[in-house]
């Protein structure tokens, strides 16, 4: 999704995504990244205008959200080479495991953070960051988007880096409902970014 990279850059897949789509729509667009539970609350209280996620019902009620996902994103773990894998969360009970601050992971996050299930978390502020700790062997495995993972490993790859998808995640578009004409409004993006090549811009060609 999208992240603030080491450097205070912001990047990711789904930014890419967002600002193509305002491009194409002519409609002026200033992206920012916040933790889960900030970008909730301004959707919510109509602080925020518009942002791609999970579909929570309880948005219905602020928001508009698109009738199909824009994508569908892989939650990955990633490992060193010599590490069991895993191929679900389950199987990261007793282990410890990098997250990114401010990331839900589709819910996986209270998972976790529950001490019945044993995982020992290592919080990082980015994902440069995350990876680092990696590498540095201050967990076992780390959890990431695949596409933002792709983006940061090409500017710092690692030696006998290994992954498994562990979930599927459609992402939607999520549009307040105070935005002006947010009805016809959502009606275009919709038809816009049926037309857009998502598989390039998550690639960051």
């Amino acid at each position: 999704m999208a992240y603030t990279t080491a450097k205070g850059r912001l990047d990711g897949a789904l930014y890419r995504v967002s600002r193509s789509l305002f491009a194409a729509a002519g409609i002026p667009w200033k992206g920012a990244s916040y933790p889960a539970p900030r970008l909730v609350k301004g959707l919510q209280d109509g602080s925020f205008n518009f942002s791609m996620l999970v579909r929570m019902p309880f948005l219905d009620e602020c928001c508009l959200v698109s009738s199909e996902p824009v994508i569908v994103q892989e939650p990955r773990v990633y490992f060193l080479g010599g590490t069991a894998p895993v191929a679900r969360k389950e199987d990261l009970a007793g282990h410890s495991l990098i997250v990114v601050n401010g990331y839900t992971y589709a819910g996986m996050i209270s998972y976790f953070r529950d001490p019945a299930n044993r995982v020992e978390l290592e919080v990082a502020e980015n994902l440069d960051s995350a990876f680092r700790m990696l590498a540095a062997g201050r967990a076992e495995y780390l959890l990431s988007y695949e596409a933002n993972a792709r983006d940061s490993l090409s500017y710092r790859p690692i030696a006998t880096l290994d992954s498994r998808v562990i979930g599927r995640t459609p992402v939607y578009l999520v549009l307040s409902k105070t935005y002006p004409d947010a009805a016809a409004t959502m009606a275009r993006l919709e038809k816009l970014v049926k037309a857009m090549n998502i598989r390039a811009l998550m690639a960051g060609d």
